[in-house]
């Protein structure tokens, strides 16, 4: 008795399932960074996933993590795939001991008693439905060196395919980034007056002084990796690219080009007064200094005021890094 059941136990020993993964209407599948840190669900071309990703590594397009391709489903997936095997090996086992139950009803039939046996309570069907997949995420990237396309919500730095990481693509996302900042300045301090005016003023000045450092470095970041790369690059001391007239002058002892036929004089003035704004910021509170006069020109402070800055700079700032950047790519 039994042996149905017991046979296909021992089946299950050497059993391995495998569940379909659905993809979105524009064929992307979705994967999840491995890294419990991060955990960065994101999008790859089905096709991509299976033409140009290689087994042995995978990239987190937002922490760079790299791990080999079976370890990049998301959690859903996982849970949902436990889910199934789970309700199949239940239909198993009921298939197994239905299969026992009438055995055992057909030798039963003859004497003066008759037993029957009924199962209740399992699946009769093993199913291998498509795991489900999340919306369709609108920012879709193709990789400019390996061609692989993938997808995400946010800020992704490296390829999930190949790990590149693209200068260009790191320094728009800054720009994008510090843009989605500005533009929702208002939104938040109106969500935010709501419970507290004072607070909403506060978070908000936080919020437009952190923009200043956000573009010094989206620029500095830009301009290291497009000058190591040049062919006639030099060695330059760290935080080079941070100052501005250390910057012009590798710039024009490498390429003959720099800050000043890049940008217009007024926008040079500018640039250097921001910068300069960003180091009180960064290193003094915003409290004005001697240096901060004599660097920057801005004769509007004196010494031992709080500088203002307020959404027009910020805005301002922005537009001439950005043109300062898109001139440093074209020699990327």
């Amino acid at each position: 008795m039994f042996e149905n059941l017991m046979r296909e136990l021992r089946s299950m020993e050497r059993m391995q399932m495998s569940f379909p993964i659905e993809s979105d209407e524009d064929g992307y599948i979705d994967k999840e960074c491995p890294n419990r840190d991060c955990l960065f669900q994101f999008k790859v071309h089905k096709e991509d996933w299976k033409n140009i990703f290689k087994d042995e590594a995978v990239y987190c397009p937002k922490c760079g993590k790299s791990a080999t391709s079976n370890q990049w489903f998301t959690t859903e997936q996982v849970n949902a795939g436990k889910e199934m095997a789970i309700n199949n090996v239940k239909a198993m086992i009921g298939n197994a001991m239905r299969e026992e139950a009438k055995q055992f009803n057909r030798n039963n039939k003859k004497g003066f008693l008759t037993f029957a046996m009924k199962v209740n309570g399992f699946n009769e069907q093993i199913i291998k439905l498509p795991i489900k997949c999340k919306e369709i995420f609108e920012q879709k990237i193709k990789c400019e060196k390996c061609n692989a396309r993938y997808a995400v919500v946010g800020s992704a730095f490296y390829c999930p395919s190949c790990g590149y990481n693209s200068s260009r693509h790191m320094f728009n996302e800054f720009i994008d980034t510090t843009n989605a900042k500005i533009s929702n300045l208002d939104f938040i301090k109106r969500q935010l007056s709501t419970v507290n005016k004072d607070d909403a003023e506060r978070i908000i000045r936080t919020l437009i002084e952190t923009i200043p450092n956000d573009l010094v470095t989206a620029i500095q970041c830009l301009s290291e990796d497009v000058y190591m790369n040049l062919p006639n690059s030099k060695s330059f001391r760290k935080n080079t690219f941070q100052r501005i007239d250390d910057s012009i002058l590798l710039w024009e002892e490498t390429i003959s080009e720099s800050h000043n036929t890049w940008l217009t004089n007024e926008e040079l003035i500018k640039l250097k007064k921001y910068y300069q704004q960003r180091h009180l910021l960064a290193h003094n509170n915003g409290i004005v200094d001697e240096e901060y006069i004599n660097k920057s020109n801005d004769t509007s402070y004196e010494v031992g005021q709080r500088i203002i800055i307020d959404k027009q700079d910020v805005v301002e700032f922005c537009e001439i890094v950005k043109k300062l950047g898109n001139e440093i790519l074209k020699f990327a």
